[in-house]
């Protein structure tokens, strides 16, 4: 892994795990890119209880927790994937890994069994396996519900912890029917 990943990895890694383990981090000498695409030359970020507190140019005025001179790498915001199927399995460690190592921070699960996205989040928060933050969805089959079936799924998926369907399976071909969009539209409304 070049020097630039290397650097992004263990900011993101320490980042990203921070709120779950309320970590308190301090990065020095550090070549910073901001969300805004400004970059700050030798400067600092300082995490408390898992939220950055301070980014600035040159030393911090107070550390926090451990101290990491950057010397000199890129440290960036974590990219966040809004749509990535996941879940558990023998696979889960290396999948979550390379998202990582790709500079991603949070990922919005694309659907799936909505069980199996809240455990790959545990087993993250956890610390079972490294990863980057997990907001669990769960799909919804459309074909066959009723209005109301189609509200008790999403109230369903709320009771359950699950804050966000992932896909919404429609008729493709030769198009959602008028009951399925009726229940769509019945869903959203729930929503």
């Amino acid at each position: 892994m070049n020097r630039f990943a290397s650097a992004l990895l263990a900011c993101g890694l320490a980042v990203s795990t921070a709120s779950a383990l309320a970590q308190d981090l301090t990065i020095t000498n550090a070549h910073i890119v901001v969300g805004n695409g400004t970059v700050i030359e030798r400067g600092s970020i300082v995490v408390r209880g898992g939220r950055i507190v301070s980014v600035a140019a040159g030393a911090p005025a107070s550390t926090s927790g451990q101290v990491i001179d950057a010397q000199g790498m890129s440290a960036m915001p974590g990219f966040i994937d809004a749509h990535r199927h996941i879940n558990t399995g023998p696979e889960e460690k290396a999948q979550m890994q390379r998202q990582l190592e790709a500079g991603y921070t949070t990922i919005l699960s694309g659907g799936g069994p909505g069980d199996g996205n809240k455990t790959q989040r545990e087993h993250i928060e956890t610390g079972q396996i490294n990863g980057p933050r997990v907001i669990p969805s769960e799909r919804l089959r459309l074909a066959g519900l009723t209005p109301e079936a189609g509200r008790e799924a999403v109230r369903a998926m709320k009771a359950a912890g699950i804050d966000y369907t992932g896909e919404i399976s429609l008729t493709p071909v030769p198009g959602p029917s008028a009951q399925e969009l009726e229940v769509l539209r019945a869903v959203l409304d729930e929503g």
